[in-house]
């Protein structure tokens, strides 16, 4: 598995895995259906249980009056979602973006009123 991205501020592990939603069905009595793939299940969740007598689909899924449905969430082990990419949050992105502001300003010649004199 891959690890979670590093914070280019505060040096912290960041990222939410993408995942995927995998729903299925299986007939009351029996045991659900096993996972078969390469990916890692991170969550099961069921959703409806029988006996009910209802008919109709959930997520693209026809169930019966004798159907139990569940859904799984994946993950492929690498993905992650990251919004704010180097950065953990704004907050970090913030911070970053005024220390770099600070340490330009600390490494010029001329101080902020002299420019602003010289343009004038």
């Amino acid at each position: 598995m891959k690890k979670k991205p590093i914070c280019a501020n505060c040096a912290n592990p960041y990222g939410t895995r993408k995942t995927t939603t995998q729903t299925f069905k299986w007939q009351k009595g029996e045991p659900p259906p096993k996972y078969r793939g390469n990916q890692v299940v991170v969550r099961e969740t069921m959703i409806r249980q029988a006996p009910h007598n209802v008919t109709g689909s959930i997520h693209g899924v026809p169930f019966g009056h004798n159907d139990n449905v569940a859904e799984r969430r994946l993950w492929d082990g690498q993905s992650y979602y990251l919004p704010y990419k180097p950065f953990c949050t704004l907050r970090c992105a913030l911070a970053y973006a005024r220390a770099a502001h600070a340490e330009h300003i600390r490494n010029t010649d001329e101080s902020p009123e002299q420019r602003e004199f010289e343009t004038s």
